[in-house]
């Protein structure tokens, strides 16, 4: 007796499917972390969502020299009372011989 449904895939297109899913590190939403090994094979190649792996980043180290140039041009402009575009600024930072 047929059963009502689409065809179940044999074994060898299902390892097939199985493999190209746990050789692809990125989806749209998930990603696989790269682990040590779990107790089976859904727990070792389970994805995980983008914004709870933050801890698996590498670390990176903060541009904190450009936040602080960029304070200081804020606080210079805000006593001088206008505001300077980046370009204005670095034509003050220039010799006067090249404006």
């Amino acid at each position: 007796m047929d059963r009502p449904g689409a065809p179940w895939p044999d074994d060898a297109t299902q390892k097939k499917y199985r493999d190209a899913e746990r050789t692809t590190p990125l989806t749209a939403d998930r990603k696989l972390v790269k682990a040590s090994g779990g107790l089976s094979d859904e727990w070792t190649y389970r994805r995980y969502k983008l914004e709870d792996v933050w801890a698996f980043r590498s670390v990176k180290k903060p541009d904190v020299y450009g936040q602080v140039v960029a304070k200081m041009l804020e606080y210079a402009t805000a006593e001088k009372g206008k505001i300077i575009t980046k370009r204005e600024a670095a034509a003050e930072r220039r010799p006067r011989s090249h404006r």
